[in-house]
């Protein structure tokens, strides 16, 4: 119980506590990369609270939309249905990641960027295959397409393999102009607590294509993370071997998570039939 207490007051921290982090987390973020500080033994420290302090920050925001969402009578009801909730979430991460997958092409065309290419044939991968695994919902053959999608997850690799080959060996990361840095980080964290909680929250729906989709989920926030970790690499500069340390970590790293979720529903899914 003492566990589960000090969790959610690390999760859900007082707002004073937010508002501090916020006004001196993100700029001592910044002046680290500005003046190429990433080797000083207080680098992972500022970078730790300013992961710390965005998610907290998309926890909050989705908490505020999520209260204003339910005061509606008539929306309380109809998303009283726990399955009917995660079917809508799974609609709206599709439409986001499809969303997502142009803008990727764009910057990528407009920048001649391979990498942005890479992340762009990802999130439209997962965009069909959760659109296929939608389509499938309760019908007889859903197994077979969660199953599917399951060995297709081991296709993604390809492009994480090719996005992590660009930013180590020609230190390209994605672009951003202006401040869209902050909105791609804002994005990032929202998308990796959005699926983390997904999973958590929907795990007892015996709905195998569900449980897929919103592995699918978790896996493009991984993405996700990777991506904003080499734009903010090209945006702020920093020591080029500490970059390509960094990425290629971050790269296996994503590109290992993948591989394992997707075994994981394969031998799941095999067991089940």
């Amino acid at each position: 119980m003492q566990i589960r207490t000090v969790l959610k007051s690390l999760i859900f921290p007082h707002p004073a506590v937010i508002e501090l982090l916020s006004i001196t987390v993100f700029p001592l973020n910044c002046l680290v990369l500005l003046y190429e500080k990433e080797e000083q033994w207080y680098a992972p420290i500022v970078f730790f609270f300013s992961f710390y302090t965005l998610l907290i920050l998309s926890i909050c925001i989705v908490r505020n939309i999520r209260r204003l969402i339910y005061s509606f009578q008539r929306v309380n009801l109809f998303l009283n249905n726990r399955k009917r909730k995660a079917i809508i979430s799974l609609y709206a991460s599709t439409a986001i990641s499809i969303a997502y997958s142009i803008f990727k092409s764009f910057t990528g065309i407009l920048y001649f960027s391979p990498f942005s290419i890479f992340g762009a044939i990802y999130f439209a991968i997962a965009a069909i295959m959760k659109l296929l695994l939608l389509k499938h919902i309760g019908k007889s053959d859903e197994g077979l397409a969660a199953k599917r999608a399951s060995f297709l997850m081991l296709f993604l690799d390809l492009s994480l393999i090719g996005m992590t080959i660009h930013a180590v060996l020609w230190h390209e990361g994605a672009v951003y102009l202006g401040y869209l840095i902050y909105a791609a980080a804002l994005y990032a964290f929202y998308s990796l607590g959005i699926a983390i909680r997904s999973l958590l929250v929907y795990r007892s729906i015996p709905s195998p294509a569900i449980k897929c989709a919103k592995a699918i989920m978790l896996s493009s926030a991984l993405l996700s993370i990777f991506s904003l970790q080499t734009a903010m690499f090209s945006t702020f500069g920093g020591d080029e071997r500490f970059q390509t340390i960094m990425n290629a970590l971050t790269g296996c790293v994503v590109a290992v998570a993948n591989t394992a979720i997707a075994i994981f529903l394969i031998l799941r899914n095999r067991k089940k039939s």
